[in-house]
């Protein structure tokens, strides 16, 4: 019976410490998708990606958007702007699906610790 509780309890801290980590994950993931441009903040998603590119499909080659703040932000180049940030998307995911799946593969709580799960654009 001891042995049956004690694993429970394992259990219940290895499901703990994980959910706590791929919060974390999430954090960082959240972090990442915010892009500084010209003085603003844009939470890089698909509603910017279709604004840019219902502009771009008007034919213009630049435009003033709001901001994540909604302050008015010139962007100058919108095909190099759209270009950076899809690029920048995609690196935050990848690197999300890297670290998700790390979490996954680790069994057990001392891996689970140990990984490292640190945003590498922190200073």
């Amino acid at each position: 019976m001891d042995n049956e509780f004690e694993e429970a309890v394992n259990q219940s801290n290895y499901r703990a410490i994980f959910e706590n980590q791929k919060e974390k994950l999430k954090e960082i993931l959240q972090g990442q998708l915010i892009y500084s441009y010209n003085g603003g903040q844009f939470k890089l998603n698909i509603l910017l990606f279709s604004e840019i590119l219902l502009y771009l499909g008007e034919g213009k080659m630049q435009h003033t958007i709001l901001d994540m703040h909604l302050n008015p932000i010139r962007i100058n180049i919108l095909e190099d702007f759209l270009k950076e940030i899809r690029s920048r998307h995609a690196e935050a995911i990848n690197k999300y699906t890297v670290e998700v799946a790390k979490l996954k593969k680790s069994r057990q709580i001392a891996t689970l610790v140990q990984l490292d799960l640190e945003d590498d654009n922190e200073e």
